[in-house]
């Protein structure tokens, strides 16, 4: 403020001065033959009063005049408001690969359901069919023959007839040694006068219903010269 001021009291000083000099006498090529008059100490008091007067109330109604309210600056500090930064939404997707179903391949066979092998149940009394004897059932329920042709009473070198009953032994003790005489799964050709029964013994260990129902075969399970068995 007080550089904004310097100026102007400048230029009101160099006024004072101006004035001051229009009050002194023009020089001219006549001069008055009267001797100029020095002005006195009270002059000379009143015309330095006369002019620093309005300067001293000129700076000092501009020092203390009070600023207006609209010139008054309130400087208010700005906070930066810390903003959260928006993460851009990712969405991913899950594919779950599908296998794919192998192609099934149209036969134009027909498969044979499967048989499932059971092991035979013994019964109380078993009836001897053509082609059998007592060993052989011994073989095919795995039962002692020793103990078999005892509880039956029967003898060496004895001949056996179809329809002929055979009584099992409860709690028997098992066919000691190797049950099959043929190795098997095989293939057997029917000679004339075979039967299901028979081929079973000639196996040794092989059920003739099952070997009929593996087969296909159905009671009273006729068979053919020629014709051709899968031995399971």
């Amino acid at each position: 403020m007080i550089r904004k001021i310097t100026p102007f009291v400048a230029v009101i000083i160099m006024f004072g001065l101006c004035l001051a000099a229009c009050n002194r006498p023009i020089s001219g090529p006549k001069q008055s033959s009267a001797t100029p008059v020095a002005p006195t100490l009270d002059e000379l008091s009143m015309t330095r009063t006369a002019i620093a007067g309005p300067i001293i109330a000129t700076l000092t109604a501009a020092e203390f005049t009070p600023v207006s309210q609209t010139q008054k600056t309130t400087i208010v500090p700005q906070v930066e408001t810390p903003t959260t930064p928006v993460l851009p939404v990712v969405t991913t997707e899950v594919v779950t690969p599908v296998p794919a179903t192998p192609a099934v391949k149209a036969t134009a066979t027909t498969q044979k359901p499967a048989v499932v092998k059971s092991e035979p149940v013994l019964p109380e009394v078993y009836w001897l069919h053509s082609g059998e004897f007592p060993f052989c059932i011994a073989r095919r329920f795995n039962i002692d023959p020793g103990q078999l042709m005892c509880a039956n009473g029967f003898c060496n070198g004895q001949v056996f007839h179809p329809g002929q009953g055979v009584i099992i032994p409860k709690h028997p003790l098992p066919f000691p040694g190797r049950r099959a005489l043929h190795l098997h799964p095989a293939t057997y050709r029917v000679c004339p006068g075979d039967s299901i029964y028979k081929i079973a013994c000639f196996f040794g260990d092989l059920d003739p219903i099952y070997l009929a129902q593996f087969n296909g075969l159905t009671s009273p399970y006729q068979l053919r010269a020629g014709q051709i068995l899968n031995i399971p």
